[in-house]
């Protein structure tokens, strides 16, 4: 993991802020509203039917990775996230997925306390400057291309 701190610490630590694409969000309200327009007198009765289907999709782990509001850092100490206010967390990163707008990162917490919970971020290339969604691709493939495993075969 820390081979990899080499490439950009000469501009000091790195963070991005963690926070709901407005887009995505703003797709998602258009939908809704057009799918319950489209169906005229039946919407109200299936109006219910979608807020319960939306408040049991927020309690779900990809509701948690699109919604997380934070700061998601990277340090020679390795990755750290912060919520709110609270205190920062250390991480260890397993795995990613690279969308064409977006980029999801699966996180291990590093308790040393108590056992490690999984974290899903998903962070939106529109939400970050070009050269900040660059910079975090690139760490991101070489913190993973050296964190995996060789083979002594």
């Amino acid at each position: 993991m820390f081979a990899a701190s080499n490439v950009f610490m000469a501009q000091g630590p790195l963070s991005w802020r963690v926070r709901p694409s407005a887009g995505l969000l703003s797709f998602a309200a258009l939908m809704i509203g057009t799918a319950t327009m489209a169906l005229g007198l039946v919407h109200w009765a299936l109006m219910s039917l979608v807020a319960v289907f939306l408040l049991v999709w927020r309690r779900t782990r990809a509701a948690h990775a699109l919604l997380a509001r934070g700061q998601l850092a990277y340090t020679p100490a390795g990755w750290s996230y912060q919520a709110g206010a609270g205190a920062p967390c250390a991480l260890s990163l397993s795995r990613a997925w690279l969308g064409p707008a977006f980029l999801t990162l699966g996180f291990h917490g590093l308790s040393p306390t108590g056992p490690s919970q999984a974290l899903e971020i998903t962070l939106f290339k529109a939400t970050l400057g070009p050269h900040s969604w660059q910079r975090l691709c690139l760490l991101v493939a070489q913190d993973l291309q050296f964190s995996e495993p060789r083979s002594s075969v």
